[in-house]
């Protein structure tokens, strides 16, 4: 009986995480004070610290004489946020998901694992990449249903740390890999991968010997998620990482609700405000809201929208001439002695030439003219007809 009650809390131990600086103690999150409120990071609805977030978007506030630190509560634990974007992005720290060094016989697992299940969260498959660090190392990323649920993993060779090429990450020393488009759990398997492997000289002929591959005993190795933007490999990652002393950023996508926009519209939980257009997130699940074009602002607020005054800013001002501005629009405008739509990406607004007026007025003349001379023709007629009756009168007379 003591013994399987040992062996209980030892698998307790070992399902704890590792100690982090981005993995705080519950016991310094101030959640008794609605008050307090980090300002580490910019934070706009559906986000907020407390009761002040969209269900399944609630911040908590660390307070620690390091300072205050947005953090994100999570299944798989508690991490400290980087950065929150309107377009649907989070960037958290989350460490690695497993390491160990050659001196050490134990893998420790770090706060990389992370789960994401009930949450309105998913992993970028845009941004984050499966990594892993060591040589003769393997990592393997299964899904959540079991272990033949394989979805993604690479391998990483080399000799020594003198071989690898600093800022390469294509399978010497170091490899990525793709992750599938929403996810928000998985299992890791990484391993040494030296036991199996033979080394082979091109010399050698068939029946003789042949060696295992040896490495130093300071080696390192790792197996992570990171935002491929945020992550550099070097030499020393081989010789001096653990999952305890490494910060990675993950980068989650995060969404509302699990409707796509045609149906999300018809529910009264429809998320998006005046002035604002829904879209369907790229991951699949849930969508997204923004701003009207010529409006700017959080659309998941009321007359969180607000028109854009284009008119006002000559970067923004769309208009040749004279702009006028609407609500979600400009009115452009040409000035006198001009004509065109007003626009600098349209016509714009071109000056009437005085060739133009001047062919006019040509014109003008010209028919004015022509009417005077057949007015006169008109009139030489019509007098020469009343000459020829009176002159057919008068031999008339002369005649009786």
């Amino acid at each position: 009986m003591l013994s399987q009650l040992l062996v209980i809390l030892d698998l307790l131990l070992w399902m704890t995480p590792c100690s982090s600086s981005n993995q705080i103690d519950p016991s310094v999150l101030n959640t008794d004070s609605p008050q307090v409120r980090c300002k580490d990071i910019d934070v706009f609805y559906p986000f907020g610290y407390y009761s002040a977030a969209l269900s399944g978007f609630e911040l908590l506030c660390s307070t620690s004489e390091s300072g205050n630190f947005s953090m994100l509560p999570l299944k798989s634990g508690t991490y400290r946020i980087k950065s929150i974007s309107m377009e649907g992005e989070v960037s958290i720290y989350a460490g690695a998901i497993a390491g160990r060094c050659d001196d050490r016989k134990t893998m420790n697992r770090g706060l990389g694992l992370i789960n994401l299940d009930g949450s309105p969260y998913t992993l970028s498959d845009r941004r984050n990449k499966l990594t892993a660090i060591g040589c003769d190392v393997m990592v393997l990323l299964r899904g959540s249903r079991g272990p033949g649920n394989l979805m993604s993993g690479c391998v990483s060779f080399c000799d020594t740390p003198g071989n690898v090429i600093n800022g390469s990450c294509s399978g010497l020393g170091c490899c990525q890999a793709a992750i599938p488009k929403g996810i928000k759990s998985f299992d890791i398997e990484f391993k040494r991968i030296e036991d199996d492997l033979v080394f082979c000289s091109a010399g050698q002929r068939n029946g003789d010997n042949t060696s295992l591959r040896g490495h130093s005993s300071n080696l390192c190795s790792q197996a992570f998620l990171v935002d491929q933007e945020e992550f550099e490999f070097s030499q020393a990652n081989l010789s001096s990482i653990l999952p305890d002393e490494t910060n990675h950023v993950v980068v989650l996508d995060w969404t509302i609700g699990n409707e796509r926009c045609e149906e999300a519209r018809r529910m009264p939980t429809y998320a998006c405000k005046q002035n604002s257009q829904c879209y369907d997130s790229p991951s699949g699940v849930g969508y997204h809201c923004n701003c009207s074009t010529g409006y700017q602002g959080n659309p998941y607020i009321e007359d969180g929208c607000q028109d854009v005054d284009e008119c006002s800013d000559q970067k923004t001002n769309p208009c040749a001439g004279h702009c006028i501005n609407i609500p979600g629009n400009v009115s452009c405008i040409c000035p006198s002695g001009t004509s065109g739509d007003g626009r600098k990406q349209g016509s714009g607004c071109k000056k009437i030439f005085h060739l133009e007026l001047a062919l006019g007025n040509i014109f003008q003349l010209s028919l004015v003219r022509f009417a005077q001379r057949w007015r006169m023709i008109l009139l030489i007629i019509y007098r020469g007809n009343v000459l020829e009756k009176v002159m057919d009168i008068m031999i008339d007379c002369e005649t009786h």
